[in-house]
């Protein structure tokens, strides 16, 4: 009889293992496809990944005393992989101090600088944080944080007529670190981003549209129009008016910068 009861724990207890094995590995596949997927944006076909870009765009925003949208700047964005960027702004604000004035913001993965074409040395300076900018479609900015990340699947929703999976994307470093993007997989990009940005004790929900995809000279598709909600509300629109990539930018376009800026002509 006592043979048999210690029988019955170790099948129970192998079974057990077994179980939990096949969820392990389970758990382990998703959180591998769902990755897979996010690293396949923009790219696959034997395309090659996004080394370096440039994007010239127009920035809307809502302005703070009206509330309606409103050109702000006409922007042109570098990036080189897998962090480094660089806008350089012409500022869009009639009858105000800043018109047609040129600021550029350079980040390198460790310092952020701010100049304006009104001074000689930058005007703020800070520790660039592992955090991309919205301004350019999700994942085209990498740090090694998000190779500590989670990545999972949620839901299948259907957004402007095209089935898109959902991955979730969690920081095991910050609980509040949460961010879901929706995957058009047939054309690898991201149709959806939605987050919630903490600061302090207040809490903003964030979603981003992405739209107008194009095809570019390679054949692969990128998005021309992101739209940002702050609590639902329409905030900030990025029309982009041209892509180009892989154009072999050098390291020391993203250096620091020394001396005045010069008006631009444009």
């Amino acid at each position: 009889m006592q043979k048999r009861t210690i029988q019955r724990c170790l099948i129970m207890a192998l079974a057990m293992a077994i179980f939990a094995t096949a969820n392990t590995a389970f758990a382990v596949t998703g959180n591998h496809q769902a990755k897979a997927i996010i690293d396949s944006l923009y790219g696959g076909n034997g395309l090659a990944p996004i080394n370096d870009l440039i994007v010239e765009m127009d920035c809307t925003d809502s302005d703070s005393k009206t509330g309606q949208l409103m050109l702000s700047s006409k922007d042109k964005v570098y990036f080189k992989a897998p962090n480094k960027l660089r806008v350089d702004t012409i500022i869009q604000d009639p009858g105000g101090p800043l018109d047609q004035r040129q600021a550029i913001i350079i980040r390198d993965g460790v310092t952020m600088w701010h100049y304006l074409s009104t001074g000689q040395y930058p005007v703020k300076k800070k520790p660039d944080t592992p955090s991309p900018t919205n301004n350019l479609p999700f994942n085209i900015q990498r740090y090694p944080i998000d190779e500590t990340k989670s990545y999972e699947f949620g839901q299948q929703r259907l957004i402007e007529g095209v089935q898109t999976r959902e991955i979730i994307i969690k920081n095991p470093q910050d609980a509040k670190d949460e961010r879901h993007i929706f995957v058009d997989t047939a054309r690898r990009v991201p149709m959806l981003m939605e987050f919630t940005r903490h600061d302090g004790n207040n809490a903003q929900q964030v979603t981003v549209e992405y739209g107008s995809f194009n095809k570019l000279s390679d054949g692969r598709y990128f998005p021309f129009l992101i739209k940002i909600y702050h609590d639902g509300k329409l905030d900030k629109v990025r029309a982009f008016k041209g892509v180009t990539i892989n154009v072999g930018l050098d390291d020391s376009f993203f250096n620091h910068m020394s001396g005045m800026l010069n008006q631009p002509t444009r």
